[in-house]
């Protein structure tokens, strides 16, 4: 609160008589060296309002500087009412000026100080949001560590800036990924075309995310971004068979199979049958993924009265005169042909080309890799989704598969796999199906010497063999032979390598696989 300036009294006038004149001027005389001091108070008042204005913006230190003219205004005026004090008595007219202007001074003052008071305010309000300097100039520094050191867990807020020991690169947080990022390591506009002035090997070292444009295959697991958008028909394409067919569209992309893999532009030349490299313009949309071979504009002229001795210039000449006959067969002089040869006045090659400086035209396929020092792994890794979703598709169908097919090993006459049963000679034997409802397909074993295996099946006045086959009624069904259960090999194409018939009872299993398909 700016200290406040008490009203002076009225001053004498002419008319009053001398006693009340003296009273009344001894008044104002008296007002005015009381006021004097609240003058100076309110002009300090001002100035150290001024002075907190100064860190306002650049209209608080204008009303400060008003605040501050003010203030000399205040000063003056109350040195001329000091001044009109010490003759009050002898001019009444001029103290009431006094008054007046002492008045308005004051009124300035307070104006001035409500101004002042506003530009501190703004003031305020400009610290209250400013980023306040935390270090001395020149003594701030960013932390700098390993990968293992860096922040754990990640402060909610802030913006953190860090260097990488192992590295030597600076690095900043990017919250949106979660993930620490390297400066300018955004990698750039996906399909961006650019030239290297290299070897082919460094540029997936040099520059990630950039293969060269040679007419290569590339993949949706490689590549998945890059390979969608073509798929999508991001970049001008053409079917697989128009890019081998037609050399003058391989300045685009093939859709290659349509679905898992594209062919990069062989800018280059890099492909047999694309002829020279390509040089790259703008053009309308009529020319847009077209491409043409070179050409200049044509040269025509007329030469006219050749002779040997003059008449030619530049890229003209002539040759030496060459008899010729006429008529019936009589040779009546020689002629002089005129020819042109541009090479003559002008370095001449197989094509049409500007001054040219060879590298490898590449082509940007990812923004950015996770990890540069391995782009394969970058970009396999952003397509884990995709294989994720296909494994579950296959793990599905092998689930699908393994529910519509089995195996397992069933004993007849009551056998279990530690203690098989045996079976004897003409005997059928009734097993429950394993895989009810299903189809199976059923294979008879026997064990000879420890040793289990097929004993085959023929007939010589009577069966020998143990077979099994599946009974849509009755379920696994196991006859053996009425002469023996295996004979010979030679004989019943059995695996085992007897020589003689096997007819006293023998272990036996049978296999069983089920099949698609119900009963």
């Amino acid at each position: 609160m700016v200290t406040q300036i008490d009203p002076i009294s009225t001053p004498p006038t002419p008319a009053d008589p001398p006693e009340v004149f003296e009273e009344k001027a001894s008044r104002v005389w008296s007002e005015l060296y009381a006021a004097v001091p609240k003058m100076n108070l309110q002009a300090q008042e001002v100035e150290a309002l001024a002075q907190a204005a100064a860190v306002a913006k650049e209209a608080a230190q204008a009303g400060s500087d008003v605040a501050m003219g003010y203030r000399n205004e205040a000063r003056a005026a109350r040195d001329v009412a000091a001044g009109h004090a010490v003759s009050a008595a002898a001019d009444a007219d001029a103290a009431g000026a006094d008054r007046a202007a002492a008045d308005q001074a004051a009124d300035s003052a307070g104006s001035s100080a409500d101004r002042a008071a506003a530009a501190a305010a703004a003031a305020e309000g400009v610290l209250v949001n400013a980023v306040m300097q935390t270090s001395a100039t020149g003594a701030a520094i960013f932390p700098e560590g390993t990968q293992a050191e860096r922040p754990d867990p990640i402060p909610a807020e802030g913006l953190l800036v860090r260097g990488n020991k192992t590295t030597g690169k600076p690095e900043w947080y990017n919250r949106a990924k979660s993930a620490w990022q390297t400066f300018g390591d955004g990698g750039g506009e996906m399909f961006n075309y650019a030239w290297h002035n290299g070897p082919r090997s460094s540029i997936a070292t040099l520059t990630p995310g950039r293969i060269p444009a040679d007419g290569q295959q590339i993949t949706l697991l490689q590549y998945p971004e890059a390979v969608q958008a073509i798929l999508a028909g991001k970049q001008n394409v053409v079917t697989e068979a128009t890019w081998q067919a037609d050399p003058s569209r391989r300045n685009c992309w093939s859709m290659g199979d349509g679905s898992t893999w594209v062919r990069v532009p062989d800018l280059n030349a890099a492909q047999a049958g694309t002829g020279k490299s390509f040089y790259l313009r703008g053009g309308t949309d009529a020319l847009n993924s077209t491409s043409v071979g070179d050409a200049i504009r044509n040269i025509t002229g007329t030469v006219s009265n050749l002779s040997i001795s003059g008449g030619t210039a530049g890229a003209f000449g002539v040759s030496a005169p060459t008899p010729d006959t006429y008529g019936l067969g009589g040779t009546l002089g020689s002629f002089t042909r005129g020819n042109l040869d541009a090479s003559r006045v002008v370095p001449t090659a197989d094509e049409n080309r500007v001054k040219t400086a060879y590298g490898v035209m590449t082509v940007r396929i990812f923004t950015e890799a996770s990890n540069a020092s391995s782009v394969d792994a970058a970009t396999l890794a952003t397509q884990l989704a995709v294989v994720d979703a296909k494994a579950q598709v296959l793990d599905a169908q092998v689930q699908a598969l393994e529910a519509a097919t089995g195996f397992t090993i069933i004993y007849p006459n009551g056998g279990t796999s530690g203690a098989p049963a045996s079976v004897a000679v003409n005997s059928r034997y009734v097993i429950a199906n394993p895989f009810p409802g299903h189809q199976v397909l059923c294979i008879a074993e026997i064990q000879v010497g420890g040793v289990w295996g097929e004993s085959g099946w023929a007939y010589a006045s009577g069966g020998y063999g143990v077979k099994a086959s599946q009974s849509s009624t009755e379920g696994i069904v196991v006859r053996t032979g009425g002469v023996a259960l295996a004979g010979a090999g030679a004989d019943t194409g059995g695996s085992f390598t007897i020589t003689s018939a096997i007819t006293a009872p023998t272990p036996s299993r049978v296999k069983v696989w089920k099949l698609k398909g119900a009963v």
